[in-house]
């Protein structure tokens, strides 16, 4: 190491010739910060840190929920390749903040109204779909069955909304992005019934073409005309499906705007568990009452 002399009363005396220091690169100056558990590095031209590994784990987990109907936590451990007790704890949150849905009796999971509600901004039909969430979720919580949106999408119809996870009966879960053929779901008997009636002619010379490779509606088309007219006079439809444990039915009501039938709201609900037709019919009227309610705000 190189000394500095001072002779007394003199200048010093320098030692042995050393570099002299490396300039400030201003530009390229690096300051290190302390954000949480993370360290990020802080340039002037750009800020680059080390992925956060739990917010890595939690978006895995998202994508799965988005990716299909419903998963078991077993099959997320799986996919994900998370400790069970990591990936329990990450869908515990996502629950907890709205992400996620779970439904107990079932023992899985799916997405939830928040990650429901960022997709609908992507969407043509997410206004409508938003401006008729609050109607759907005021009736599930009275009539405590749940109650989903669902709109048209070429010649099938697409759920838009579930409340599913918030209902306190239930039948076979219901989530976002679940597709229905036409024929077999309230919500595609009411949309030919109220949909343009030459349009609604070439759905049914479609469907019931014999030379077509689909499979062809159950009734004939006479039966299912008249069940088309039946449907815009009392203005719901209902169909029912065989289910694990009963039949189960649906009830759609039309969600009327400025370019007619937007959406149709849907009630669905376990044949055996109402007793009359009184109560029935009560349950028609639930949904009529919303169903115009919804379609007033989209109006106005």
């Amino acid at each position: 190491m190189s000394e500095m002399h001072v002779a007394a009363g003199g200048p010093p005396l320098q030692g042995p010739a050393q570099a002299p220091p490396a300039p400030v690169a201003r530009a390229r100056s690096a300051r290190v910060t302390a954000v949480g558990t993370t360290t990020a590095i802080r340039t002037t031209s750009r800020i680059r840190c080390r992925p956060i590994r739990a917010v890595e784990r939690a978006l895995h987990v998202v994508e799965l929920l988005n990716s299909t109907d419903q998963l078991t936590l077993a099959q997320i451990v799986r996919a994900s390749g998370l400790p069970r007790t990591t990936a329990y704890r990450v869908l515990r949150t996502l629950v907890d903040q709205g992400f996620a849905t779970e439904w107990p009796e079932l023992g899985t999971f799916g997405p939830g109204r928040v990650l429901e509600r960022l997709a609908s901004r992507h969407d043509p039909l997410g206004d409508v779909v938003n401006a008729v969430r609050p109607f759907a979720r005021e009736l599930s919580q009275k009539v405590r069955w749940p109650v989903s949106i669902a709109t048209v999408r070429g010649r099938e119809v697409v759920v838009r909304y579930a409340t599913d996870g918030e209902a306190a009966l239930g039948t076979a879960p219901m989530r976002p992005g679940v597709r229905l053929a036409m024929l077999e779901s309230a919500s595609g008997r009411l949309h030919l019934a109220h949909g343009d009636p030459a349009e609604c002619a070439l759905w049914l010379d479609m469907a019931y073409d014999p030379s077509s490779a689909e499979r062809k509606p159950q009734e004939p088309r006479t039966a299912l005309e008249t069940e088309l007219e039946t449907i815009r006079r009392q203005g719901y439809a209902s169909y029912t499906r065989e289910g694990r444990l009963s039949m189960r039915r649906s009830l759609a009501a039309p969600v009327m705007g400025s370019n007619g039938m937007e959406a149709s709201l849907v009630l669905r609900l376990s044949e055996r568990a109402i007793r009359s037709r009184q109560e029935l019919q009560s349950l028609v009227n639930e949904l009529l009452a919303a169903a115009k309610r919804a379609s007033a705000a989209l109006e106005g």
